[in-house]
């Protein structure tokens, strides 16, 4: 694929490039101090519409290969890292998650439209 994903965890942005070209920028949630959003290069797994929009994953979710290694003792959601909507959009642009990407619903299925399974992502500082 000529698509790509591009995760700066430090501006809290993600691009949408096709053949090394920016198409998008987006705000994104990333990982909280303690959970931060780890970094390298995942691809994209799986889409999967949640049916619930007040749910925590919002509509929709983009897995990603990647794993969250520092996971909240506890935490039920599973340790599989994915760009996903949220219904907290204040925390968009802000370190607030437990290691996802999150991003407005709009933004997500844009992303899903878009994006073949395969894609690669890469998550930077």
């Amino acid at each position: 694929t000529d698509w790509s994903l591009h995760v700066d965890s430090s501006r809290r942005r993600l691009e949408l490039r096709r053949a090394g070209r920016r198409v998008r920028s987006l705000p994104v949630a990333v990982g909280r101090p303690g959970t931060p959003t780890p970094l390298g290069r995942y691809a994209t797994t799986d889409e999967l519409l949640t049916r619930r929009p007040d749910s925590p994953y919002g509509c929709c979710i983009i897995a990603l290969s990647g794993h969250q290694t520092r996971l909240v003792e506890g935490w039920p959601g599973g340790d599989r890292l994915a760009i996903h909507a949220t219904p907290q959009l204040e925390t968009i642009g802000q370190a607030a998650s437990l290691g996802c990407m999150r991003a407005r619903a709009a933004d997500v299925r844009m992303l899903m439209r878009r994006v073949p399974l395969g894609t690669p992502v890469f998550v930077s500082a």
